[in-house]
């Protein structure tokens, strides 16, 4: 069976995120599956990720545009024309959505939430800078963590995952959505690392 599941911390005004966090982890699923197991979303970049939760935000009702020039800046610093990686709305909800990417190894017990937290740093630092263009639009900083583990850990896959999970939910994230699809959970890479799967952060910077 697919490992999956979400947490949204409600009081950080992410509780409309749910049925995103639901639709992105089906998207996964449903790509692994069409594809056999022989591709995966979280195995490329940012970019393709992007993509992802752009198709998820379609999927639960709401519009998304990926890619578009936008100001950037700072309060009372001079503003500059640059890229947003991801905008969201709804009728009632409309969002900035700035990313990030990291592979991180499954085995590195002590690093995981490090890892994820930096990540999420990056992410919710250019989502500031996305704000600070002169809108009000609210902003959210995502970060992609997909993991590896080596050929001689895949015995023990299941209580990496479980930790790796356990270890993230300390991390500091609004919302936290992961995904181990069944079909692509053993796959593994050309440099001989197994790609099992990934997890998704988000954070409110407002």
């Amino acid at each position: 069976m697919t490992i999956r599941g979400y947490h949204v911390k409600q009081r950080k005004g992410m509780g409309h995120w749910e049925p995103i966090l639901e639709e992105w982890l089906l998207g996964i699923e449903r790509f692994c599956r069409v594809t056999g197991g022989d591709e995966a979303p979280y195995w490329y970049n940012e970019r393709s990720n992007i993509g992802v939760l752009a198709g998820a935000a379609w999927r639960c009702g709401r519009v998304a545009l990926e890619e578009f020039q936008f100001v950037k800046g700072f309060k009372n610093k001079p503003k500059w024309l640059g890229r947003a990686d991801l905008w969201i709305a709804s009728d009632q909800h409309e969002e900035l959505i700035e990313a990030k990417f990291k592979w991180c190894s499954l085995n590195s017990r002590n690093g995981i939430a490090s890892v994820a937290n930096d990540t999420l740093d990056l992410a919710t630092s250019d989502a500031k800078k996305s704000r600070g263009g002169g809108l009000e639009l609210k902003a959210i900083g995502v970060a992609f963590v997909p993991f590896y583990t080596k050929e001689c850990e895949i015995e023990k896959l299941g209580s990496l995952i479980d930790s790796a999970i356990s270890n993230l939910k300390t991390s500091n994230y609004h919302a936290m959505a992961w995904c181990f699809p069944r079909e692509t959970r053993q796959s593994n890479s050309a440099k001989g690392n197994y790609l099992p799967g990934i997890v998704m952060l988000a954070k409110n910077v407002d």
